[in-house]
This record gives structure tokens, sequence and C-alpha cells, in this order.
């Protein structure tokens, strides 16, 4: 049956079934890419909005005023819905 197309055809077809497996890679690539991306895009606006929270605790709250700053920051973690490891160990 090959013999009866032109050389050409099965070069073409390969690289046309070469073209749709890298679209195929790249797209997958680029959309987890994309959503690694956004991400990090909630953690910093979790952390920006756990500042704005600590300031206003520190200005209205006395009790969390005067607790040592690892307390502190398991408050706002815990609130915020960050992982405590941040906070560092415990001395």
């Amino acid at each position: 049956m090959f013999k009866l197309l032109p050389d050409w055809v099965p070069i073409a077809g390969a690289a046309v079934v070469a073209l749709a497996i890298g679209v195929t890679i790249g797209f997958a690539g680029g959309t987890w890419h994309g959503k690694a991306l956004g991400k990090e895009e909630v953690r910093a606006e979790a952390a920006v909005e756990a500042v704005d929270r600590i300031t206003k605790m520190e200005k209205n709250n006395a009790n969390f005023r005067n607790l040592p700053a690892r307390d502190r920051c398991l408050v706002i973690m815990r609130d915020s819905g960050l992982p405590e490891d941040n906070c560092g160990p415990e001395r």
C-alpha cells in the first residue's frame, strides 16, 4: 500500500504526529506552571493579610502585644491558614 503513496506522505504524517505530541506536552507543562504561579500569588496575598492582621492586633489587643514573638506568629499562622512551621522552632 505504501508503494502507492509518494515518499513524502509517511514523513508528513510522522511530522503531524510529532507536532501533536509536542503541543500536548507544551500545554500540559504550561498549565502546571500556571497553577504553581497561582499558588504563590495566593500565599503572597495571605502573607500581606497576615501582616495587616498583626498590625491591627498589636494596636488593639494588649494580651496579644504581650505574647512572645513565636506565640504571636502561631496565632497569625493559624488564623491565616498558613503552615505553623514558618514560625520557627520552640525555645
